[in-house]
């Protein structure tokens, strides 16, 4: 009897082992449960019906980034936390140097393919030595740079933390408000995965599956409020038509009207950031981290052939180029700023043009983005510029 006993017994273990591992192995879970990329999301809101505003947590989840009049769609497939990278583990692993990439849709790698961004060609160049962690996201400004910083950096703990400002980063328009690190949340490595399962499922938590979750279109449809489409004004009416309709179904960024005519005015307004970098810089190297900033401009401070087709979803046609010295000064204030900080900066602007004079097409041409290669070539680029010391003198 008592055999028959610690059999059951045994068997019951061994049941109960197996149900924990197959539902761990259907249902993983991140070691943080409170850090997610909605917490840092500009336009998160409830209800909303587009990915770019989505309040609820993004756990291996995917969106869809459509450009029609490039013909070209990409679908980005996101991690446990989120972010358009493999699953994170919170401890750096063993012998390698963790790099830390936070920017907006240009790092997270909008119209590439998952393994086209700038973390994945660093991570290439700099070999297996090097752990790259890509942290963009799309539709984020410097504000929300600053947040997710001050909760990842301490989290993660990279060696290198790696800036990357797009050209519509400038002029900072709102306030970096003093932050307090969020209180994490571990989840829980004893508690039964199912009951966590349940747990989350009663409280409308999402739960995540192993497998990446159909995508959503990032960008919110007419008559969604989001959509600049949905009550337009006057102007509107000189967008070419194509592009208009395409914009009104969420089939091309219907947030850039007049992108060219707003970047010729953003482009000549002073800019002022040492304060804001002095405390990213203190507050990196108060968690060994040496900080550095990236400048990425526009397609148009990089060649005059993308102005004709930025034109056609603009409402005044008279800006002609964006190549002149006056459209460059917010490099120019950014690399003051680092000297005077000792930090190092690192502006792709003539490494682009280099290339773009030999024949080479880097952008997309009616979406802003770059293309795939680019992304990894400026990832590599940015690698070199680390190993080395020297800034660079063209892409790689």
């Amino acid at each position: 009897m008592k055999h028959q006993l610690v059999h059951w017994a045994l068997l019951i273990a061994l049941l109960l082992a197996f149900q924990e591992a197959v539902v761990r192995a259907v249902f993983p879970l991140p070691e943080v449960t409170n850090f997610n990329r909605v917490n840092y999301a500009a336009f998160a809101r409830e209800g909303a019906s587009s990915f770019l505003a989505k309040r609820q947590l993004a756990m291996n989840a995917a969106f869809l980034w459509k450009s029609e009049p490039d013909h070209a769609s990409f679908v980005s497939h996101l991690n446990l936390y989120g972010f358009r990278d493999r699953q994170w583990k919170v401890a750096p692993s063993r012998g390698t140097e963790r790099v830390m990439f936070v920017g907006d849709s240009l790092t997270e790698g909008f119209m590439a393919a998952d393994d086209e961004t700038i973390a994945r060609g660093y991570e290439m160049a700099a070999g297996k030595s090097s752990e790259a962690m890509n942290c963009g996201i799309g539709g984020n400004g410097i504000p929300e740079y600053v947040a997710l910083i001050h909760d990842a950096v301490p989290l993660f703990r990279p060696r290198r933390l790696i800036v990357v400002l797009y050209a519509n980063d400038l002029p900072l328009t709102d306030a970096v408000p003093p932050r307090k690190t969020l209180p994490l949340r571990s989840s829980s490595a004893w508690e039964p995965r199912l009951l966590q399962i349940l747990g989350r499922a009663a409280r409308h938590e999402p739960v995540p599956r192993r497998w990446h979750s159909p995508p959503v279109l990032f960008v919110p449809v007419v008559p969604d409020p989001l959509n600049p489409w949905s009550n337009p004004p006057p102007e509107f009416a000189r967008v070419d038509p194509a592009l208009a309709e395409a914009m009104r179904k969420g089939a091309f960024n219907p947030f850039v009207v007049d992108v060219l005519n707003k970047a010729a005015t953003a482009l000549r307004e002073p800019v002022e950031l040492s304060e804001t970098l002095r405390q990213l810089q203190s507050f990196a190297h108060g968690h060994g981290s040496e900080l550095r900033l990236v400048y990425l401009p526009f397609s148009t401070q990089v060649s005059d052939r993308y102005v004709p087709f930025q034109q056609k979803y603009a409402t005044q046609h008279e800006v002609r180029s964006l190549r002149g010295p006056e459209f460059q000064i917010h490099q120019e204030s950014l690399r003051r700023s680092c000297a005077k900080l000792s930090l190092p900066f690192l502006d792709l602007t003539p490494l682009l043009r280099r290339a773009e004079e030999n024949g080479e097409h880097l952008y997309w041409d009616f979406d802003e983005h770059l293309r795939g290669a680019t992304y990894t070539r400026v990832g590599a680029t940015i690698s070199r510029w680390v190993k080395t010391g020297a800034e660079p003198d063209r892409l790689e």
